[in-house]
């Protein structure tokens, strides 16, 4: 019940989380909420609680153990698995492709400032769409890129754990921008006419209220920020 079972490459935070000191208390992602081997007791939850769509990240180094090359069958057979799962229960699925958890082969190329991990994405999001578009309707490229650059690269928080908020977020977010465009156009191309799904990704958004409702110039100050 490790983190590298049934053949997972490691990813960024499988390293980082088990360098003592970079958790509190040593905490790691050896065994999580172990979705992997709890799958029908996870649909049996979900189905309990009446939802009708559930949004899940796919592991890249699940899929491609080294970022890129060759897919790992048990990992493909997984998701394979919880998507027909999840609609034999009548529930949607939405799937993120990227939520935080680079391959680490591609992050000791260089990450996201290497051309060749934007190419790696770019082929890897085409994987998922020709192996699961045909039932996965939603899909979200990227999770919260502001908190992959701003605590990434800004603050150093997560890996790469990069401290140059002058100029290293600004880097990676336009790269990240600019291959969430790529995987956009190419499901345009490819795949929307036969699949008819939609692509988006996930922005940091936050709900604010005003501080007084009886005042017109805190309700603005709200509705402000929300747009």
């Amino acid at each position: 019940h490790d983190w590298d079972a049934d053949g997972k490459g490691p990813s960024t935070w499988d390293v980082f989380t088990n360098v003592s000191g970079n958790i509190e208390n040593n905490d790691n992602g050896v065994i999580a909420c172990d979705s992997y081997h709890q799958l029908d007791a996870d649909l049996y939850m979900l189905k309990s609680l009446g939802v009708n769509s559930y949004r899940f990240s796919i592991s890249w180094s699940r899929i491609f153990p080294t970022g890129q090359g060759t897919s790992n069958d048990k990992g493909v057979e997984y998701y394979n698995n919880l998507i027909d799962g999840l609609l034999a229960n009548n529930i949607s699925p939405m799937v993120t492709l990227f939520h935080f958890d680079l391959p680490q082969v591609l992050e000791d190329l260089g990450g996201w400032e290497n051309d060749a991990v934007l190419n790696a994405f770019h082929n890897y999001a085409d994987f998922c769409f020709k192996t699961f578009g045909d039932r996965v309707k939603f899909w979200m490229t990227f999770n919260q890129p502001h908190s992959i650059v701003t605590a990434g690269y800004g603050l150093g928080l997560f890996p790469p754990s990069i401290k140059e908020p002058g100029s290293a977020p600004y880097r990676v977010a336009h790269n990240l921008l600019k291959v969430h465009a790529r995987v956009y156009h190419m499901y345009d191309e490819k795949y929307r006419a036969s699949q008819g799904g939609f692509i988006s990704l996930s922005l940091n958004t936050e709900w604010v209220e005003p501080k007084d409702y009886t005042l017109p110039r805190d309700i603005e100050a709200a509705d402000r920020y929300l747009q």
